[in-house]
């Protein structure tokens, strides 16, 4: 049976205790850097369970983990601003830390991707969604009822090698409880990136319209001329 130990670790990845010599080499868990906050018991630090293949993934036994990154600190103290920024970067870089450690994995092609093979094909790719929130209107907080949560639209890329990759846009939450994909082909998504950039430039024209006449209102109660 292949041992854990004949495989190399990830880059920057130490190996822990747990897993190898109670599992007969099944199994090791790999642990990062710990990213420690000053003058304050917080830390960041990135996690996995390798496999004797060389993957990250879950394993059954006592340390079952999927990769992941722990944040440990105590909420109930505030964090001063700059031990706030320290724990937002030290975050950030784990988070980093666990992409290359997951693309070094399958030898992904793409930086974006976030494609677990061992539980989708390998040719399988998605960059996962980046949000914004939608917050005028049916999208504003203060309307949403319940466990209701805030209107957000995002979009990533989905490609399965083969086939023709394509911009999800997805639209989520609200006060309808939207879950929705729009799956758009380039041309397609090229045409709604056009429509965008109008309709920025329309609301652009419209909000320095809207600050104009705040101003105008301003001076005419003040007695201006």
């Amino acid at each position: 049976m292949p041992h854990v130990n004949d495989v190399p670790l990830p880059e920057g990845a130490s190996p822990g205790n747990e897993g190898c010599a109670a599992w007969d080499g099944a199994f090791r868990v790999i642990y990062g850097i710990e990213r420690k906050i000053i003058d304050s018991d917080s830390w960041v630090q990135t996690s996995a369970v390798q496999l004797p293949d060389g993957t990250l993934d879950s394993a059954e036994g006592p340390s079952r983990s999927d990769p992941g990154i722990s944040v440990n600190s105590s909420w109930e103290n505030y964090l001063t601003g700059s031990q706030a920024r320290q724990l937002a970067a030290a975050i950030i870089a784990s988070a980093d830390e666990l992409d290359t450690w997951t693309r070094e994995r399958h030898g992904c092609p793409f930086s974006w991707c976030t494609t677990r093979p061992r539980h989708t094909d390998d040719q399988d790719h998605w960059s996962g969604i980046t949000y914004t929130t939608a917050s005028l209107r049916h999208g504003d907080p203060y309307h949403l009822e319940g466990d209701r949560s805030p209107l957000t639209v995002g979009a990533g890329v989905a490609y399965v090698e083969g086939q023709m990759p394509a911009v999800v846009v997805h639209l989520d939450g609200g006060q309808y409880d939207y879950d929705h994909d729009a799956f758009l082909r380039l041309d397609e998504a090229y045409e709604l990136r056009r429509a965008l950039d109008q309709a920025i430039d329309h609301a652009t024209e419209a909000f320095s319209h809207m600050c104009d006449e705040i101003v105008s209102g301003a001076h005419t109660l003040g007695g201006d001329k």
